[in-house]
């Protein structure tokens, strides 16, 4: 900037020009201070941590469930289709 010798562009000449007129840029109201947490949500926020681990645990049981009965699903649906399907197209096309 201009201390350092260097001219001072425009863009530097007005950002000084708003550093000289501090009551119109820093003159901000105060926040409203934050109104306390109702003991209903501290309630259950409390119940939550208590039992975080079942938590995790039925998470993680869930997950494994539904992966099984995916999988089951999957080799259920391959064992009546075949294996091969693919390789058995007739010979012949189909008429139309």
């Amino acid at each position: 900037m201009a201390t350092s010798g260097v001219p001072v562009q425009q863009g530097d000449a007005a950002w000084l020009a708003l550093l000289r007129h501090r009551e119109i840029q820093f003159a901000f109201p105060d926040a409203p201070a934050i109104s306390p947490v109702p003991q209903w949500l501290r309630a259950l926020l409390n119940f939550l941590h208590n039992h975080a681990r079942l938590f995790e645990i039925g998470g993680w049981s869930l997950l494994a469930a539904a992966g099984l009965a995916l999988g089951y699903f999957l080799v259920r649906h391959l064992l009546r289709r075949g294996w091969a399907q693919a390789d058995n197209y007739p010979v012949r096309p189909m008429p139309a």
